[in-house]
C-alpha cells in the first residue's frame, strides 16, 4: 500500500542500506576553512511540486484509492474509497509507484484529469493540482526556500525561533543517508528524523534540511544520475547559506548526519568550522572492507550457509576490485570474468541514467570507493558524536569506536562513541538485528527516543541550549 501524497519518510536510508550508505569522492579537499558565502538573493521562487492526498494500492486495471486526505488534490476531485484510477492526465498508471513517478513532474497548481471507474461505471474528473503540504508551527518559524547547487535550485526546510532574527541561535543541519527519499516533511511525522530534528526546533535552534537534486520540490534530476560529488555540492551550498543567516551564531553550528550523512557530514567539517558533528549509523573502514562485511553479516542474518557466503564473497571481492577500483564497466567485467556474469545480473539494473547499484549511479559507488575516511576525519573540525544502534545490521559498531579512537588521538577528549540498545539504523525500537532485517520495510515499528537524551547531553553544554525533550 503506498501513499501517493509524495514520497516514503520512515524507511530514511536508501535500498543500499541493505549494504550501508555511500560516502564520497575525496576529490580537491579544501584545505582552509572558507568563509560564508553571501545569501543567494537571485533565487526564483522554487516551484512546490504536486500532492494528490490519495492512499493507493496496486489492481491489474489500475491503483484503487484506499483512502483520500484532506484538503489536497483528491479531496477536490471529489475522489473516493475505492475508485480505480488507470489515467492522469494523458498518462497511463498501473501501480502507485507510476502515479509518484507522474507526480514527480507535476507542480501546484497544474491540471490534471483523472480517468478510470467507480462502482463498474466510467469515471472523469479534472481540476487543479495542490501542492505539497507546508508545515505551520506555533513553535517555531517554518520557511521553503532553495539554493543554487551545480545540479540546480535544490528545496531548504528551515525553521527558526519565533524570536527572530533579534539574537544569534545555535544551528542545525541535519543530513540525510543516501537514496530518494525526502527530508520534506513536517516535524511532527512519525519518523526517525523528525523525532531527531524537532527538539532541536523547539528548543531554539535554526534547523535546516535540504533536498537532493532530483528530490522532492529539487532540481537536477533526473536522481539516477546524480554522483555523490553533485550531492557534497547541495549540502554545501545549504551549509554556506545557513552559514550566512542573521539569526544563526557561526560559532554554535552543529551537523548531524545519518547513514551516507556520516560521509557527507565530516567532508562539510573539513571545509567550513562547525562546534561539532553528530553521526549514525555509518563506517569508517575502506567501502571494500565494509562491503564485504556487511555482506557477511547480512547473509548470515538471513540464513546462508558458510559455504554459499564463501563463493559470494570471492565473487563479490572480485567484482569490487574490478569496478570500483580499475574503474572497468560492465561489459569489460564480464568480457574479462564470465564467471561473474550472474552476479552483475543480479547487482547492477539498467537504466536510461546508466548503470544503477542499490538505487544509486555506478560513477557515485566509484567515488565512494576513492575516499579516505581517516584522511577526511583528521581535517575535520569540531567535537564529534559517533552513535550506534546495536540492533543495527547495516552498519558495525566497531567502524564507530575506531572512528572515535582516531579523532581522540588527534584532538584527545574531543570525540565520544555511545551504543543505543534496541534501536536499529532507521531509529526503530527493535530488539535484535534479525528482527530489524526481517522488519526492514515493512510497515509498523516505532522510533526508540533513547537518541534524543544522548544528543542532550553532547550538545548543551557546547551550545550552552538545553533540549526540551
Amino acid at each position: 500500500m503506498t501513499c501517493a501524497l509524495v514520497h516514503p519518510v520512515r524507511a530514511v536510508p536508501g535500498s543500499h542500506w541493505l549494504k550501508f550508505g555511500a560516502v564520497l569522492l575525496v576529490g580537491a579537499l579544501w584545505t582552509a576553512l572558507p568563509r560564508p558565502a553571501a545569501a543567494q538573493t537571485d533565487a526564483p521562487a522554487l516551484p512546490r511540486k504536486a500532492a494528490l492526498g490519495a492512499q493507493l494500492s496496486e489492481l491489474q486495471i489500475g491503483v484503487r484509492v484506499d483512502a483520500v486526505v484532506p484538503n489536497l488534490t483528491a479531496q477536490a476531485l471529489g475522489l473516493q474509497v475505492g475508485d480505480v484510477i488507470d489515467r492522469l492526465n494523458d498518462t497511463t498508471v498501473r501501480t502507485p509507484a507510476e502515479v509518484v513517478a507522474w507526480l514527480s513532474t507535476q507542480t501546484e497548481g497544474a491540471p490534471i484529469r483523472v480517468a478510470g471507474e467507480r462502482n463498474r461505471k466510467p469515471l472523469r474528473t479534472s481540476g487543479t493540482l495542490a501542492g505539497r503540504p507546508r508545515e505551520v508551527s506555533a513553535d517555531y518559524q517554518v520557511s521553503y526556500g532553495q539554493v543554487k547547487s551545480e545540479r540546480g535550485w535544490l528545496r531548504t526546510i528551515v525553521t527558526a525561533p519565533n524570536a527572530g532574527a533579534a539574537q544569534k541561535h545555535p544551528a542545525l543541519m541535519f543530513v540525510q543517508g543516501i537514496g530518494p527519499g525526502t527530508v520534506d516533511f513536517a516535524l511532527t511525522a512519525d519518523n526517525g528524523y523528525a523525532r531527531i530534528i524537532q527538539p532541536f526546533a523547539r528548543s531554539g535552534y535554526v534547523t535546516l534540511r535540504v533536498d537532493k537534486p532530483g528530490v522532492g520540490d529539487s532540481e537536477g534530476g533526473p536522481f539516477a544520475a546524480v554522483d555523490f560529488q553533485q550531492t557534497l555540492d547541495g549540502y554545501r551550498q545549504a551549509l554556506k547559506a545557513l552559514l550566512a543567516r542573521p539569526d544563526v551564531d557561526p560559532e554554535r553550528v552543529f551537523l548531524f548526519g545519518h547513514s551516507m550523512g556520516g560521509y557527507w557530514g565530516p567532508l562539510l567539517a573539513r571545509e567550513f568550522k562547525l562546534k561539532g558533528i553528530a553521526v549514525s549509523g555509518t563506517a569508517f573502514r575502506t567501502w571494500i572492507e565494509y562491503d564485504l562485511e556487511n555482506t557477511r553479516r547480512q547473509g548470515t542474518l538471513g540464513g546462508t550457509t558458510p559455504l554459499d557466503m564463501h563463493n559470494l564473497l570471492q565473487d563479490k571481492a572480485l567484482l569490487n576490485s574490478a569496478w570500483l577500483l580499475e574503474g572497468l564497466d560492465l561489459n569489460q567485467i564480464t568480457a574479462r570474468y564470465p564467471r561473474l556474469k550472474p552476479l552483475v545480473a543480479q547487482s547492477f539494473v539498467q537504466t536510461p541514467s546508466g548503470p544503477q547499484y542499490s538505487g544509486q549511479h555506478m560513477r557515485f559507488w566509484q567515488q565512494v570507493a576513492a575516499l579516505n575516511m581517516p584522511e577526511v576525519w583528521a581535517g575535520a573540525s569540531g567535537h564529534v558524536l559517533a552513535l550506534y544502534g546495536a540492533s543495527d545490521f547495516l552498519t558495525d559498531a566497531r567502524d564507530h569506536e575506531l572512528l572515535v579512537s582516531w579523532v581522540n588521538f588527534m584532538r584527545p577528549d574531543s570525540a565520544r562513541f555511545v551504543q543505543l540498545a534496541n534501536s536499529d539504523h532507521a531509529f526503530l525500537d527493535t530488539a535484535t538485528q534479525r528482527d530489524s532485517l526481517l522488519q526492514w520495510g515493512k510497515p509498523g515499528g516505532k522510533v526508540n527516543p533513547n537518541i534524543l537524551p544522548v544528543l542532550n547531553e553532547w550538545v548543551t553544554p557546547l551550545s550552552g541550549v538545553p533540549l526540551k525533550l
